[in-house]
């Protein structure tokens, strides 16, 4: 009985961390974690109120979707580059001009959201939501490196030097 048990949570066990790995290797997935910790990080950052929050937050949901959008269709272009064995100039003129479309786009996106984000936020708020996306990644990636670091590099113990002299 307890074998068979045993194996019962064992193969359980192989199957979830299997379905947890395949679901972590969708391009689609987004972490809610990360989506909370985003929110959390920029009502801090902008300080607002709960009416600001209200307003933003259901405008930011399809710009940011948008932006993810324009993104992914440059990754695309840029795999289907690399895929390709035989360019010539038209070629180049193709994802140049791809490009150029997208970031054109990726602009009129924000310019529209920053014009939408404008009528109720404040000037030092609207400024520092333009520039939210770098702040939050780089401070995110600073808080994983130290984390990872201290993770393999754990903190050496204080020796205790008069303990060490009297057992010697």
């Amino acid at each position: 009985m307890k074998k068979w048990t045993s194996i019962l949570i064992i193969s359980l066990f192989v199957a979830s961390s299997l379905f947890a790995a395949g679901r972590m290797q969708e391009e689609d997935y987004i972490n809610p974690r990360y989506y909370q910790f985003m929110v959390y990080s920029l009502t801090e950052n902008l300080n607002l109120t709960s009416q600001q929050a209200e307003k933003l937050f259901p405008i930011m949901r399809p710009y940011r979707e948008a932006k993810r959008q324009c993104h992914d269709k440059m990754i695309a272009l840029s795999k289907e580059a690399y895929q390709q064995d035989n360019i010539n100039k038209s070629h180049v003129q193709y994802y140049k001009n791809g490009i150029k479309l997208l970031r054109q786009k990726e602009f009129e996106l924000d310019e529209a959201f920053y014009a939408k984000i404008e009528t109720f936020l404040s000037p030092e708020q609207v400024a520092r939501a333009i520039f939210f996306e770098q702040h939050f990644r780089s401070e995110l990636s600073r808080e994983l490196k130290e984390r990872h670091y201290m993770l393999n590099n754990p903190p050496k113990k204080k020796q205790n030097y008069w303990f060490n002299k009297r057992n010697k």
